[in-house]
């Protein structure tokens, strides 16, 4: 997997945990329903998009950007839009680091905590059969405060899965970054707040959840978790976009957009603003 930053879709392509950032022009959507390769506009391996579904971009972008992503479902069961990056090399990354920015102020009376949505997934080539090869689902949710779940792979959960609530900050602009840091590794006991550094080796969840504008830094993540991901191969697929919804926030959002944008995935180096 190069580090790489994806600004409202459009690539830049550094090299492996660089920091320079070069800019594109705001790519053109392929908006029409089914799969299509490439995806985004030419940014991502390819893209779906169901027939109750839309994919735009639209601007402003956040952050300051000149453009953003704009993806919305429908009420149907099978609603989906996403675009997907196949780039991490295999079988999987065995660290690998991802930041972006989401709005949601499109979401009307997203009050209710079972309005769900996935919003960003990493797939993993194997896993231990009992469970699934998701390594790390995002989801965003409804409620008096809106928050952001976390649901990270776990053979130590009788589930596979530690599942973790972050509420959404204040912020002036609506805008927040999330920001990601999952290694695989073995780990006797799982332990919530337990690598806020990352250890040299062993299983680890760190992660950032903050405004957009607010400054962040390596050392100090939201939260972090020791776990136990040694059975999952490593980050080989990512997906942005609604990958699915709950029936409430189908019923409640069919048509409203989510904004995403800004996506960077890196193997080490902390990403921040």
């Amino acid at each position: 997997m190069n580090s790489f930053t994806m600004k409202a879709l459009a690539v830049a392509v550094l090299g492996l945990a660089g920091t320079s950032m070069a800019m594109a022009a705001c790519p053109t959507a392929v908006t029409t329903s089914g799969s299509t390769t490439p995806g985004g506009g030419g940014a991502w391996s390819t893209q779906f998009i169901a027939t109750d579904a839309t994919f735009n971009i639209v601007s402003p972008g956040l952050g300051g950007t000149g453009c953003t992503a704009a993806f919305s479902i429908g009420a149907l069961s099978n609603s989906r839009v996403f675009v997907q990056d196949n780039s991490p090399a295999a079988p999987g990354e065995p660290r690998y680091r991802a930041r972006f920015l989401v709005k949601l102020s499109n979401l009307t009376s997203f009050s209710v905590s079972n309005q769900t949505a996935i919003i960003m997934r990493e797939n993993d080539t194997t896993s231990p059969a009992q469970f699934s090869s998701d390594q790390l689902v995002v989801r965003i949710a409804g409620g008096a405060t809106p928050s952001i779940r976390f649901f990270v792979a776990d053979g130590n959960a009788a589930s596979g899965l530690v599942s973790i609530a972050v509420p959404l900050p204040s912020s002036a602009s609506g805008e927040y970054r999330v920001e990601t840091d999952l290694q695989i590794g073995a780990a006797a006991t799982s332990q919530a707040n337990g690598c806020t550094t990352t250890p040299a080796s062993g299983g680890c969840f760190r992660y950032w959840v903050t405004d957009a504008a607010a400054a962040s830094a390596d050392a100090t993540p939201t939260g972090s978790y020791v776990i136990n991901n040694s059975g999952w191969s490593g980050a080989k697929t990512l997906f942005l976009g609604l990958t699915t919804g709950t029936a409430a926030f189908r019923t409640a959002h069919a048509g409203q957009t989510v904004l995403l944008d800004e996506l960077d995935t890196r193997r080490q180096t902390f990403i921040g603003q």
